[in-house]
């Protein structure tokens, strides 16, 4: 990446807080879009800095007002990464970016790389600074006064003979420090922890403290790690951080990335629960609409029944007091997805196939019921009062049956939670 038309003054700040946005991202262009909490986060004031949104793009904020960022349509899509639309409740933190590294590290690949003796010329606004030699207009007769190179400003004592001596130039330069000559490679000596030799650069990890990691200085990590539990992952082309996830999630994979997301993370998953709210990006199934689903969660829209369609927007069914059960494709009281049925209570009518009759027994001089299975009741069996042949026993007269049941209850033994879908 070759540096920008201008060097750039960013913004910084070390304590911004990891929040999240606060409403969806539509379209790719110009945006003002509102995050949760600004607490500790630049303002745009000393100039622009960059953000990440959801882990997958990089913007470039040009001003921030209270909890509402600016970003032009040219800061979309920043550091290799592309535009695109964000749902409502995504992580979104601070970050130093590729363009900031990038910069840096090409000015350090100018200062490192001068001709001996040149000076090092601004290039002027469109151009990187380059050492060359300094025109006739550079240096006016009076710029270097006597004043600033007089003899008393370069004292004996600062470059006294007795202060550089043969000794320390020797232990500087030779045998426990630095060795060399004309053709022969550098080299650092043994318990250094730097070996430098033809073809390699050796380290000695026992014996060299690397800032970057358990240095005094750790000065890299400092500014990616701006909260406790962020990670480091490599970007595009740099480390960059990925801000701790919310309670719950699990680091996973977007076939790119590392990326903080949900165990089970497919658009129209069920989860249920004791919680009385969902979690971000979760929805109640109580009967809500979940508006501009067809933009906002594709994966949840096409996995979702046609019925639940309404335009562009979800409507959830009402699931209190409901209870799961399987689709089976074979049996159409539930063979559709989200199709419902049963009943929390019932009653059973009774008619001529009861299951009992009152029956008389002219030899025993008692009354008797008899079992009556799968047998119609007679038409003398029907009739309302009891019948009886003195002259005769008679097992067919008997008392009619007529009406309801009492109503019972249907329900087996149960536990009352909340279920929720995956927005995605």
């Amino acid at each position: 990446m070759a540096l920008g038309a201008s060097f750039e003054r960013r913004d910084f700040a070390g304590n911004a807080v990891a929040t999240t946005l606060n409403g969806a991202i539509v379209g790719t262009g110009a945006i003002t879009p509102a995050i949760t909490a600004s607490t500790g986060w630049p303002d745009g004031n000393d100039g622009p800095f960059f953000i990440l949104v959801n882990s997958v793009e990089q913007m470039e904020v040009t001003s921030r007002s209270g909890t509402t960022l600016t970003i032009a349509a040219g800061g979309r899509g920043m550091g290799g990464t592309s535009a695109t639309t964000h749902a409502s409740g995504v992580a979104v933190v601070h970050i130093a970016a590729l363009k900031d590294f990038d910069e840096a590290n090409q000015m350090v690949a100018i200062l490192g790389n001068g001709t001996s003796g040149l000076p090092l010329k601004a290039g002027g606004t469109a151009t990187a600074p380059a050492y060359g030699t300094l025109g006739a207009g550079a240096l006016a007769s009076d710029s270097v006064t006597t004043a600033k190179i007089l003899d008393a400003n370069v004292t004996t004592g600062k470059i006294a003979d007795a202060a550089v001596t043969a000794d320390k130039v020797a232990a500087a330069v030779a045998g426990d420090g630095l060795t060399g000559g004309a053709g022969t490679a550098l080299a650092v000596g043994a318990g250094h922890g730097l070996d430098v030799t033809a073809n390699a650069v050796d380290v000695d990890e026992t014996e060299l403290d690397i800032a970057l990691m358990g240095g005094t200085n750790p000065a890299i990590l400092n500014t990616l790690l701006t909260t406790r539990g962020d990670l480091i992952r490599r970007g595009a082309a740099a480390p960059e951080r990925v801000a701790l996830g919310t309670s719950g999630q699990v680091l996973t994979s977007n076939g790119t990335d590392a990326v903080w997301g949900a165990a089970s993370d497919y658009g129209g998953d069920l989860r249920m629960g004791v919680w009385t709210a969902a979690q971000t990006g979760w929805a109640l199934m109580n009967g809500q609409t979940i508006t501009s689903a067809q933009s906002l969660y594709t994966e949840t829209w096409a996995n979702a029944p046609t019925s639940w369609r309404s335009g562009s927007s979800l409507v959830l069914p009402d699931w209190a007091g409901l209870m799961p059960i399987m689709v089976k494709s074979t049996d159409t009281d539930f063979d559709v997805i989200g199709e419902t049925g049963g009943a929390k209570t019932h009653t059973h009518a009774l008619s001529s196939s009861g299951w009992a009759k009152a029956a008389s027994d002219q030899t025993s001089n008692f009354f008797r019921f008899l079992k009556v299975a799968a047998t119609a009741f007679t038409s003398t069996d029907k009739t309302v009062g009891v019948d009886i042949d003195s002259d005769s026993n008679s097992s067919t007269s008997g008392i009619g049956l007529g009406g309801v049941t009492d109503a019972g209850s249907s329900m087996p033994p149960f536990v009352a939670v909340n279920w929720a879908i995956r927005l995605k």
